[in-house]
């Protein structure tokens, strides 16, 4: 026996015996001895992909002499693990010279298995347990479902029929008809919601709740979109949160944000050579059609099974944030959104599925690129996209170099001109502003001066060859 060092005292250490050639991974653990430990990252092979725990192999891989390695003992372990996992386990014995080893394998386990009321899960080398939204998607991935096809608690008295209607009469009277033939708007509604694949197990399936409920919240409390206009960071309004039916919420979204963001009202359009100051203009200060994309897929694509999160909407002066439950799902990237068309993987197939049928949605795999070109055709930088573990999010930046929005900011007339002269392309140096504007090269320098700290522009170069440009949102 070797010895180690452990509190002041000296402890026994079995000896060693030759390397194994293994290593510890996702498949692989190593224990000196038997002890429950194992039983954890038992459950995590089985909910992952299977695996084996190497008894008698230190954390280096080299085996340990001193294994119990009797039918007695295989049996017991063998019995252990039946009775908390349900798992008959494949124990053999394994020899690195003459240094035994015992190896415990188990199967991936498709319906998956718990552990003292918690499910475990391998990654890379460690075993963890899950949290709640995340075994969520775990078990719904294990039965091979998405949330929205699960049957629901509501029955089909908690169903709208009138919505449901409403809803084929619209879908039925576009040009190019996406709808199914045996979806009547006289059938019962049983039969309506079975041809749209919205029941299951004579039960509506959430995607039916969240469509056409009548009180989708009653059933699922965070299936709504908190707002808040931000005027400052320490003034703002909180507005009343949007509910209701998925078609609901993107039409009260909608609303919302055009009347935080009211269009800018002009007079005066050019026919021929002759200007007509009695025509009126209105213009949003974003796509219309660009803010419907992105709230129709913060609803559509949000992850339903992320307790105690809604979707969100912050409206800032310079800039629109949605933000919305559940990152990107395996195989799509924010660089792959850019692309057109892109892979379509859709967290809520059939929610995605019906709204593709009245137009809500268009094309699969285009829906970011769509918002850009129409950012893009409005003036406005591209949207800019962020995905995280558990969230993704838009943001639209307005332009903040509007005549309209710089006289909000309380820029001065000179400073408003210099803003404008930068946007049309003119270099700008304190030169150029003396003798554009007939300033002092004081007044020149101070308007430039807070131009920068307003975040409005900013410094290039040094001395007499300081020149400054229009800020990027994206700086």
């Amino acid at each position: 026996m070797t010895k180690k060092q452990v509190d002041g005292k000296t402890a026994a250490q079995p000896a060693r015996g030759p390397h194994t050639g293994l290593a510890e991974g996702e498949t692989i653990e190593f224990k000196q001895s038997w002890s429950e430990d194992a039983m954890y990252d038992l459950a995590g092979f089985a909910n992952h992909k299977g695996g084996t725990v190497h008894i008698g192999v230190d954390k280096l891989g080299y085996s340990v002499q001193g294994v119990d390695i009797s039918d007695q003992a295989q049996q017991g372990i063998a019995n252990k693990i039946l009775a908390q996992l349900s798992l008959a386990p494949s124990i053999s014995v394994i020899f690195y010279d003459n240094t035994p080893t015992l190896a415990i394998a188990v199967p991936q386990c498709q319906g998956g298995v718990w552990l003292r009321a918690t499910y475990y899960i391998r990654s890379g080398s460690i075993t963890t347990g899950l949290p709640r939204e995340q075994l969520a998607r775990v078990i719904l991935r294990n039965i091979n479902e998405t949330w929205d096809t699960l049957p629901s608690n509501a029955t089909l008295g908690d169903i709208d029929h009138e919505k449901v209607k409403a809803f084929i009469r619209s879908a039925k009277a576009r040009a190019n008809p996406r709808l199914p033939e045996a979806v009547q708007e006289g059938d019962d509604l049983d039969v309506v919601l079975a041809n749209l694949d919205l029941l299951a197990e004579n039960r509506p399936r959430n995607a039916a709740v969240l469509l056409f409920g009548k009180n989708p919240q009653r059933w699922f409390r965070t299936a709504r979109i908190s707002m808040v206009h931000y005027r400052d960071i320490d003034d703002f309004d909180a507005l009343a949160d949007v509910t209701g039916t998925v078609f609901e919420q993107i039409e009260g979204s909608l609303r919302a944000t055009q009347i935080a963001n009211p269009p800018r009202v002009t007079f005066g359009a050019t026919v021929g050579d002759i200007v007509d100051r009695t025509r009126r203009s209105e213009r949003t200060p974003y796509p219309e059609l660009a803010l419907k994309e992105a709230i129709t897929n913060a609803i559509v694509h949000r992850d339903y099974t992320v307790v105690g999160s809604e979707a969100q909407i912050a409206m800032f002066e310079d800039r629109m944030v949605f933000l919305n439950p559940g990152g990107l799902l395996p195989g799509v990237n924010v660089q792959s959104l850019l692309r057109s068309p892109h892979q379509s993987v859709r967290r809520n197939p059939l929610v995605a599925s019906i709204c593709f049928t009245d137009y809500w949605v268009e094309r699969y795999g285009t829906g970011t690129t769509r918002m850009m070109s129409l950012c893009r055709e409005w003036g406005l930088p591209a949207p800019e996209f962020l995905a995280e573990n558990d969230s993704f999010q838009v943001t639209f930046w307005r332009d903040i170099f509007a005549e309209d929005h710089l006289r909000r900011r309380g820029l001065n007339e000179r400073q408003i001109r210099t803003v404008l002269m930068a946007k049309a392309g003119h270099p700008m140096t304190r030169r150029f502003l003396v003798a554009e504007c007939r300033v002092p090269q004081r007044t020149a320098a101070r308007d430039l001066d807070d131009l920068v700290e307003k975040g409005l522009m900013e410094r290039e170069g040094k001395g007499r060859n300081t020149a400054y440009r229009l800020k990027r949102h994206s700086d």
